[in-house]
């Protein structure tokens, strides 16, 4: 079994733990508990006080999966839990990788080989933080990072409690003889091997993380391109809480919007709607960006009904604000039928045919500007027949490609 030690002891300068600094929204120790995730881990032993609340959250979050997470006070308490024939994954406090060193970490723990990860002495990590990354020999020093075998632990009771566990384990695995392997430089550059001790690293690396996981964006659906901008430019606390915010503060616009066409005033329902699907695209965006930035990211379920909420209002918004229609059949199906045809033609594979029907907010704006002009039906019956003839060249093309 593969086994991931992480603890939440130290401190910052500024007195908060390391393992609650925040990192493009998430917690450190969050951010540590995915890498055991990835690599295979089975079992998380966290060294901690069980009294804080990071802590507590990534338990219960782990156990969720059926994983075991254990919370204990000081390296005694780990002999019972660690076998002489499993691996244990080791993280210094604190410590966390980028992209790039995440994938040189999970192919060397992929075969199961021990490994000290070792950094140059004379590295700006060595200089910056000796007693965090200990030194090995004259010319390494410890990266925060190591696979030790299961039998190394075992040795851990023959020392004091008050001990420190990562830097005994260090030593035990020194003395077992595991071999240590040199952290290639590209993975050390761009804050890719980062301690939350380091502020300004941890905002470089918070800008950084959301420029390379703004989602593709095109002017073909111009709402959705300027809700990544916005998006862009937010927070980390901003990002994390806007997509609850932004999703309610939407869905209540669109109910009033539907209120408002439902009372004759269709226009004004209309243009409210546009309004309240631009703030749901917020959310939408929101999502997106926090999802690119981990896969671990947890989406509260309420959100992933947004789109098909989102949708249904703007279909009732449609049906509320035509007062022209004097028959029920167009009066509920040309809504419906130009919902629904421009929901399937947004399944396109074509990215700026995908972002164009998928432009709520767009679509909803054209029908507020043509119910000024009192062609609503119209320019519906026109926005569905070229959702249709999409779908009828998309078709075709399938059905040629199948051909040949």
């Amino acid at each position: 079994m593969r086994i991931a030690l992480i603890s939440a002891f130290k401190r910052t300068n500024l007195g908060e733990l390391r393992a609650e600094t925040e990192l493009v929204g998430r917690s450190v120790l969050a951010w540590q508990v995915d890498l055991a995730l990835d690599i295979g881990c089975e079992r998380i032993i966290c060294f901690s006080d069980s009294s804080h609340g990071e802590v507590i959250a990534q338990q219960r979050r782990i156990e969720g999966t059926g994983l075991a997470f254990h919370v204990v006070r000081n390296h005694l308490q780990i002999a019972s839990l660690v076998r002489p024939e499993d691996y244990v994954f080791v993280q210094l406090d604190g410590l966390v990788l980028g992209d790039v060193a995440r994938e040189l970490v999970g192919a060397r723990c992929e075969a199961d080989e021990t490994h000290i990860f070792a950094i140059s002495a004379s590295h700006s990590l060595s200089n910056s933080f000796p007693t965090d990354f200990e030194r090995i020999d004259k010319d390494s020093h410890w990266a925060g990072v190591a696979l030790l075998p299961g039998a190394c632990t075992a040795a851990l009771e023959d020392f004091p409690g008050e001990g420190e566990a990562m830097s005994l384990l260090l030593r035990l695995g020194l003395q077992a003889r595991v071999g240590c392997a040199d952290v290639a430089p590209n993975a050390l550059e761009n804050d890719n091997w980062l301690l939350a001790s380091d502020n300004e690293a941890l905002g470089r690396r918070e800008d950084a993380a959301i420029r390379s996981s703004l989602p593709q964006i095109s002017w073909s659906g111009p709402s959705a391109f300027v809700a990544t901008k916005i998006v862009s430019t937010w927070s980390p606390l901003r990002l994390r809480s806007g997509s609850e915010i932004s999703a309610g503060l939407g869905l209540v616009v669109m109910v009033v919007a539907a209120v408002i066409a439902g009372l004759g005033q269709g226009i004004v329902g209309l243009g409210t709607a546009a309004i309240g699907a631009f703030v749901v695209s917020l959310s939408a965006q929101s999502v997106a960006l926090r999802s690119r930035i981990s896969v671990h990211t947890e989406i509260p379920a309420i959100l992933r009904w947004l789109t098909p909420a989102t949708g249904g209002l703007a279909t009732a918004v449609l049906i509320l604000a035509q007062t022209g229609a004097s028959h029920w059949p167009v009066h509920f199906g040309i809504p419906l039928l130009t919902m629904g045809l421009a929901w399937v033609a947004g399944m396109d594979s074509n990215f700026r045919l995908r972002a164009f029907w998928g432009d709520l907010p767009f679509h909803l704006g054209v029908f507020s500007i043509s119910a000024v002009f009192g062609v609503l039906l119209e320019v519906m019956i026109l926005f569905s027949l070229g959702a249709l003839l999409q779908l009828m060249m998309r078709a075709r093309t399938q059905s040629a490609k199948s051909r040949s």
